[in-house]
């Protein structure tokens, strides 16, 4: 798959669900890594919407997205 089909599939996606759930465990928007990566990062960050239905987890524990870092409820 293309790097175009691939995002234009993942925008679909997450427009569709009801609900989107990550592991940021190890995530750093400066260094990607497998899993989550800084597009879908960004694009759910972007959208309001998005963000709203998005559980982010590290380590098993579910975090928020504060607008700078990941932090506990």
């Amino acid at each position: 798959m293309d790097n175009y089909s691939f995002k234009e599939s993942f925008r679909e996606a997450v427009q569709k669900a009801d609900a989107i759930s990550f592991d940021v465990t190890h995530f750093d928007p400066a260094h990607p890594k497998p899993g989550v990566t800084n597009y879908e990062f960004d694009y759910i960050r972007n959208d309001p919407s998005l963000l709203k239905k998005t559980t982010f987890k590290i380590d098993g524990q579910e975090v928020k997205w504060n607008g700078e870092k990941f932090v506990k409820p």
